[in-house]
């Protein structure tokens, strides 16, 4: 959020400053961390002009001018978490003179899921299968906003059932490709699947189709 570009904070800091030291009652902010932050600011411009100027120009100095820019930019961080980010008296206008961005405190409602994962199955190895999925029509592995992960439904069934209800297990993965392992008895046998995506707040969506599968 602060700038590292020397000829930027030199310009926003010593602003920064001076509005706070003189907006510190209205802000009640302490006017001994005002002092010190100041104090760190001189440092630093007076680092800076050294390491610009021709005749004192050296690596000691242009690192002298980084370290006292590291501690002045650290020290900023910490005081506007503490005295600006929570602080009721800023208001938006004042962090925008601040030079400071406009927190959003609007939330973006979580959307009760509306698609469907697309998944294929491949083997793994000995009585495992990996469930690769995706949103449907997407051309990425990203989960839609908003969503924690696909539920995996699956069964070892003789045959396939009329609706995912009939799917005895059921699982979260909230990434792809996720592996299913089974028993040395169920090798051979046919596992069936169907998936649903899951939002944050636990509301799911539509399901997939039920694909077939045999056990390595």
């Amino acid at each position: 959020m602060i700038t590292t570009k020397d000829s930027e904070l030199r310009t926003w800091a010593d602003s920064f400053i001076t509005q706070c030291d003189t907006n510190k009652a209205a802000w009640d902010i302490p006017a001994d961390a005002v002092t010190a932050s100041r104090a760190l600011c001189t440092a630093y411009t007076t680092a800076l002009d050294i390491a610009l100027a021709p005749d004192t120009r050296s690596k000691a100095a242009t690192t002298a001018k980084n370290e006292a820019k590291q501690a002045l930019r650290r020290a900023l961080s910490v005081f506007i978490a503490k005295y600006i980010d929570n602080n009721d008296a800023i208001t938006p206008p004042i962090r925008d003179n601040l030079g400071l961005p406009v927190k959003d405190t609007t939330r973006t409602p979580i959307p009760v899921p509306t698609t469907y994962p697309e998944f294929f199955v491949k083997v793994k190895d000995i009585r495992a299968l990996e469930v690769h999925f995706k949103d449907m029509g997407s051309a990425n592995k990203a989960k839609p906003y908003g969503y924690n992960g696909a539920v995996i439904y699956y069964g070892v069934l003789d045959a396939p059932p009329a609706e995912p209800s009939g799917l005895s297990h059921s699982l979260l993965a909230t990434k792809t490709p996720y592996t299913l392992t089974f028993t040395e008895a169920e090798r051979g046998k046919r596992v069936y699947i169907a998936l649903v995506w899951q939002n944050e707040k636990g509301e799911k969506g539509p399901f997939s189709q039920i694909e077939e599968a045999f056990i390595p």
